[in-house]
């Protein structure tokens, strides 16, 4: 496999190299750098691409980039004809299902079932051979999961897309293998003087029939991408109680203490939400209206006369850490933030034309993002957090297209 990537300046289609450390120049002013690692140990090869214009006036436009534009080479299969059956080992592309819009998560609903699902799409079944992907809503993990499996006669590549927004992907059939082409989903920008950026990243890894794949990725990512390899975290993950925001102060700790009384051992104590806002009813999550003060990045003093701090020395004393559930992009209408800083909400429309209650914070706002950032901050220190845990709950991409 020979990395490489593609993409538009103007009207002239550039497809190059991804070389670790490459440099091109598309004209006087902009250039592409490749940033590239191999992790020989598992024949992988990860690379981002980064676009900068060093000049004194805009770029021309960017568009169609493919990140990944790379042909797999795999061995033929035997051609699916129409109405047979394609059969294992079959040339295919097996994707996984990514968060799916059931009903609740906790009734045992058709659709919820899905969730993290396999498909197998055959491209030989496909029309002109060819099938393409993409996320949902405006979240990288919606809909279908940017990892995808490129297999025949057991042999094969794992790819995943490194991004937290909308991405696409196309797999093409070729008579040596198949051609993968991976990137944001839409792109028509130009640089302005002193701009840079960089899109997503791609990694693929090559596995052999004789290999357990599924594990070999895992242990690359274990290896190389997860918060061990690249920090000096020393746990492999959280091991949490979990306490509704809205219970009073008084209640959590005496939770913890009864934790600590019979040595259950948790690492850490993670408040979810409803300790936030005026609500006047937030004792558990099926009630009151906590949901409507989302936004209001204040502790509700009501049941939290200390602000958390009592609780977060409680848990230190019961050898625990703190968690603090926060989803500080999402603001919801009318409340306190929705009516102080109108300018910072961006609005948006439902299907049937509909105002949505929710608000998208607008972080490109600078004031904007230095009010969360501070408010953060914050919050951090005076109440002794010691692990933030970030939320998502609403989609944005109508958001980021209406405005």
């Amino acid at each position: 496999m020979t990395p490489k990537f593609s993409l538009y300046y103007g009207n002239q289609l550039h497809t190059l190299d991804a070389v670790n450390g490459a440099v091109y120049t598309l004209d006087e002013q902009v250039t592409v750098t490749v940033s590239a690692t191999t992790y020989t140990d598992f024949d992988a090869v990860e690379w981002v691409l980064f676009l900068e214009n060093a000049g004194n006036k805009n770029s021309q436009i960017f568009s169609r980039i493919f990140d990944c534009d790379t042909l797999l080479p795999l061995p033929q299969t035997d051609a699916c004809r129409p109405g047979y059956m394609p059969k294992p080992g079959d040339l295919c592309v097996i994707t996984m299902n990514g968060m799916v819009d059931g009903k609740y998560y906790w009734e045992n609903d058709k659709v919820s079932a899905t969730e993290y699902g396999l498909s197998y799409e055959y491209l030989d079944k496909a029309p002109n051979k060819t099938k393409s992907f993409a996320n949902i809503g405006g979240r990288s993990s919606e809909g279908t999961m940017p990892f995808f499996d490129v297999t025949a006669s057991d042999n094969g590549y794992i790819a995943a897309i490194g991004w937290t927004g909308d991405w696409k992907a196309e797999f093409s059939k070729q008579d040596n293998g198949i051609q993968i082409k991976t990137g944001l989903k839409e792109t028509k920008f130009y640089l302005e003087p002193g701009e840079k950026i960089r899109t997503t990243s791609i990694l693929i890894m090559k596995y052999n029939a004789d290999e357990d794949k599924f594990n070999k990725f895992r242990k690359l990512i274990k290896n190389h991408f997860s918060h061990k390899s690249c920090t000096d975290a020393t746990r492999d993950g959280l091991m949490a109680c979990e306490l509704w925001g809205g219970l009073t102060s008084d209640e959590m700790k005496k939770r913890i203490n009864e934790l600590k009384k019979y040595d259950i051992k948790f690492e850490d104590i993670w408040i979810d939400a409803g300790w936030y806002g005026e609500c006047t009813k937030c004792d558990d999550c099926f009630s009151g209206d906590w949901a409507a003060h989302t936004g209001e990045w204040e502790v509700n003093r009501r049941v939290h006369p200390n602000e958390l701090k009592d609780v977060s020395e409680c848990a230190k004393a019961a050898d625990m850490k703190l968690m603090l559930w926060f989803e500080p992009e999402r603001v919801m209408e009318g409340s306190k933030l929705d009516f102080l800083h109108p300018e910072w909400c961006l609005k948006a429309h439902n299907d049937d034309g509909e105002e949505e209650k929710c608000r998208l914070l607008d972080y490109s706002n600078p004031e904007c993002f230095d009010f969360v950032l501070n408010l953060l901050d914050k919050h951090i220190k005076a109440g002794g957090i010691d692990i933030y845990r970030q939320d998502f709950n609403f989609t944005p991409d109508r958001y980021f297209s209406e405005n």
